[in-house]
């Protein structure tokens, strides 16, 4: 088991995973094969533990949109692409 930072849902369900601690995440210890499962992992004595259940029903369904977290982000990565690029093209 390794330790990650998750952030979680209303419904308790993990929905973010990373290995570094971030603004509103909690720290879990959690087997390699539920890293990067979303909304089927919940958190029981700091330890990611699969919802069974739930993993199966979200197999047939689409997963739901990215949180607005995730849209952010990514918004925010290409920005600093974006400006990465302006401030070379500015030193050449």
């Amino acid at each position: 088991m390794k330790t990650y930072y998750v952030k979680v849902a209303e419904n308790g369900y993990i929905e973010g995973w990373g290995d570094r601690p971030e603004e509103n995440t909690v720290e879990v210890f959690a087997d390699e094969n539920l890293v990067n499962k979303l909304f089927c992992v919940k958190i029981v004595n700091k330890k990611a533990v699969l919802d069974q259940e739930q993993f199966e029903k979200l197999q047939g369904n689409q997963l739901p949109e990215k949180t607005e977290i995730e849209k952010i982000r990514e918004e925010l990565l290409l920005t600093q692409e974006a400006l990465a690029a302006l401030f070379e093209s500015n030193l050449g």
